[in-house]
């Protein structure tokens, strides 16, 4: 029962929930219906919607174009109105300028009218022809326009004259070429009467309304300016002239004083130099004939009473003696004469200074033994070995220490002594002072200034006796200074005189210097000798002098025979020959020359030896340069003579 209530129940609850059902399915279809509805409504609405808003855009789309039209046209408008105003401006712009051009085209005929000269207008290039030309330049030369352009061809440079045509062109051209916007140039333009004016031409470049250069040009009248200028400038010139005529005239006058004073120097200067020269003739005539007047005094003595063998002797030592003063003279005068020349040249050779006193000592002790001296010579150096002349600084000593001897009182002494100065030795020089001091007679002040002048001689000399020539000193103070030394000389009368020589000499290591020569006895007589000599009396004494030596002795009387000789002689014939130097037909060096030449080695190669008068040392070097072995001076000194034959046969034979 229960059951079938619930399932009555159940069923009218189903019917109710089905009739719900129904009606919310009934009232959803309705609604379903009225959401269409307005969906439809809802789009035919904003396709209304979308329609106003398009319509809208294409409003404002035609609003802006009406407003960009509009803007346009207000532009316009705007524009035109500046234009019309800017033509407005213009116009009165223009008017201006035509007024001013007008005005400026009046004061430019005013000016050109007035100008002293004229106008032309002319193209830059060739020949510069005119494209325009005002009637004032052709009044200036007497043509008429017509008559002008005819005369010069139409260009500027056919009215210029011939002789500065070339020149104004080549200026002008320039001027042009360079680009220069202004220049001036001035020439002479040809009249029509014949003559010629100046005219300056101030010209400048400017392009016309084509673009194409131009060349302005004002011409101005400036003959009597020029006439002005170079009268005023020919004025000056005179003034000028005159001005320097006055300067020259001054300058003469002052070289006429100087001239004059230099006359006057030079005639005190011959004067002293005649007055020392008569004193050196004077001098010299007694110092030459004392020897002279004892040579012929003693041989006619000798020859008086030749079998008093004691009196020969002494005739001929006082002969000798005589002899040597005599040569002393002589080769002073020579050397003096050499130096002062300038012929003199040194030949430095290494030598010792120990030996150097040494043979000072040997030259002079007798001398000094003879006055009754005391000589004392002395070395004390570091370095031994220099390279020096040997010949000339023994005569520069031997000039030093004959003087101390030859006024030197009996019982006085000469000191001579050498010493070096160590303090520079890295300079690789010997510093060297060379001293000599005596107790003689002395000399005053006033000499003393005047003691190395050539022919000077202290009077007390003479009055003493003492021969000389006045030329020891001035050679000996002309050989130091060549050596780049210096000399002086200290002295107080009756107390004695110190001279003092400085040199600097190289120094010479001593591994570098050459062996010395042995001084063996001489031995000759093997030596076979050719003697060339052309003076018959001094080959007499030499082949003599040869002969007691031992050697064998042919003669030739010059260098030719000699020559000759040698080209017919075998190897051995001659060992050497004795080569005089001053010969006729042909002197020694020729012949020398010659046989250095000639085809077999053992004739051409044969010791040659000068024997020569010719005496200086660049005789010497001459003589070896010539192919000669050795040079002996005259007179012969037989000692010398044999030393060198053996030094030369040695040598050759080694």
């Amino acid at each position: 029962m229960f059951e079938s209530a619930f399932s009555v129940i159940s069923a009218f609850l189903c019917l109710g929930l089905l009739g719900s059902l129904l009606v919310l399915f009934f009232q959803y279809r309705k609604q379903k219906t009225k959401m269409a509805d307005a969906l439809r409504r809802a789009r035919a609405a904003k396709r209304r919607y979308d329609r106003l808003m398009q319509d809208k855009r294409e409003a404002e789309e035609d609003g802006r174009r009406a407003r960009d039209k509009l803007a346009e046209m207000m532009t316009d408008v705007a524009e035109n109105e500046l234009r019309a105003q800017r033509l407005d401006k213009e116009n009165g712009e223009l008017k201006d300028l035509r007024d001013s051009l007008a005005r400026k085209n009046k004061e430019m005929a005013t000016i050109l009218g007035s100008m002293p000269g004229g106008f032309a207008l002319m193209e830059c290039g060739g020949r510069f022809s005119f494209q325009y030309v005002r009637e004032e330049l052709p009044r200036l030369l007497g043509y008429t326009v017509p008559e002008f352009l005819r005369e010069s061809r139409g260009n500027a440079l056919g009215a210029i004259t011939e002789e500065d045509r070339t020149d104004a062109a080549r200026r002008m051209r320039d001027a042009v070429d360079r680009g220069e916007e202004g220049f001036t140039v001035r020439y002479y333009m040809n009249c029509k009467d014949g003559g010629k004016k100046l005219l300056s031409m101030n010209a400048r470049v400017m392009q016309d309304e084509s673009g194409e250069r131009m060349l302005y040009a004002f011409y101005i009248d400036v003959t009597k300016e020029q006439e002005t200028t170079d009268l005023i400038a020919m004025q000056q010139k005179i003034v000028e002239e005159e001005r320097e005529n006055k300067v020259l005239l001054q300058e003469v006058l002052n070289k006429e004083r100087r001239y004059k004073l230099k006359l006057e120097e030079a005639l005190l200067n011959a004067e002293k130099a005649n007055e020392a020269k008569s004193r050196f003739l004077n001098s010299m005539s007694h110092d030459i004939r004392t020897p002279l007047n004892a040579i012929l005094g003693f041989a006619t003595l000798a020859r008086k009473d030749p079998s008093d063998g004691g009196k020969v002797d002494y005739a001929l030592d006082k002969i000798e003696l005589s002899g040597k003063h005599l040569l002393s003279l002589i080769n002073d005068v020579l050397d003096m004469s050499k130096i002062e020349s300038g012929a003199v040249t040194l030949v430095p050779e290494t030598h010792s200074l120990k030996q150097i006193m040494e043979e000072l000592d040997i030259m002079i002790r007798h001398e000094a033994e003879k006055h009754e001296l005391k000589l004392a010579i002395e070395a004390d150096t570091v370095h031994d070995l220099v390279a020096v002349d040997v010949l000339r600084i023994n005569q520069i000593l031997l000039n030093i220490g004959s003087n101390a001897i030859k006024y030197t009182q009996p019982g006085g002494s000469v000191t001579i002594r050498v010493t070096e100065d160590t303090a520079h030795e890295a300079d690789g020089l010997a510093h060297l002072t060379f001293s000599c001091r005596d107790t003689g007679i002395g000399m005053d002040e006033e000499f003393v200034e005047h003691v190395f002048d050539a022919f000077s001689r202290e009077q007390t000399t003479t009055i003493s006796g003492i021969q000389g020539t006045g030329l020891g000193m001035a050679i000996t103070k002309r050989l130091v200074e060549m050596m780049g030394g210096t000399i002086t000389a200290q002295s107080e009368k009756g107390a004695g005189s110190e001279f003092i020589v400085s040199l600097q000499l190289p120094i010479v290591e001593e591994e570098n210097a050459p062996d010395g020569e042995k001084n063996d006895a001489y031995d000759l007589s093997d030596v076979s000798v050719l003697l060339v000599e052309d003076n018959e009396l001094n080959r007499e004494i030499a082949e003599e002098f040869l002969k007691d030596a031992g050697l064998t002795v042919d003669t030739a009387e010059d260098g030719l025979v000699a020559v000759e000789k040698m080209k017919r002689a075998k190897p051995g014939d001659y060992d050497l020959i004795l080569m005089d130097i001053q010969m006729p037909n042909m002197d020694g060096y020729e012949a020398s020359t010659a046989i250095r030449a000639m085809e077999d080695p053992a004739i051409a190669n044969i010791p040659i030896i000068a024997m020569t008068a010719n005496a200086f040392s660049e005789d010497r070097e001459k003589a070896l340069k010539c192919g000669m072995n050795g040079h002996v001076p005259k007179p012969i000194d037989t000692e010398r003579l044999y030393s060198t034959i053996q030094s030369v046969v040695r040598r050759i034979a080694e």
